[in-house]
């Protein structure tokens, strides 16, 4: 997965990624976002930290965006190869 993370951030430095190795990328992406949610949603309660500040917290955080970005850009590179 962090080989075809470094290719969606070079922008094919690499050869192609295949469709599966690409969806498989898109799924560990998604449940290391849903794990690392999990994980800061967590800590906020026991802070005992408002709801809307919990999520405007999840939706400023750099790793959470960083995550998403690669997600999206991975999706689009499905799109395409699913496309030819």
């Amino acid at each position: 997965m962090l080989k075809l993370f470094k290719l969606v951030q070079d922008e094919g430095l690499m050869s192609q990624p295949t469709a599966q190795e690409i969806k498989e990328s898109i799924q560990d992406l998604t449940n290391y976002r849903d794990r690392l949610i999990k994980e800061v949603v967590k800590i906020a309660k026991k802070l005992q930290m408002p709801q809307g500040k919990i999520e405007s917290t999840l939706a400023e955080n750099p790793e959470i965006k960083k995550i998403e970005k690669a997600i999206n850009q991975l999706a689009k590179q499905q799109q395409e190869i699913s496309n030819h």
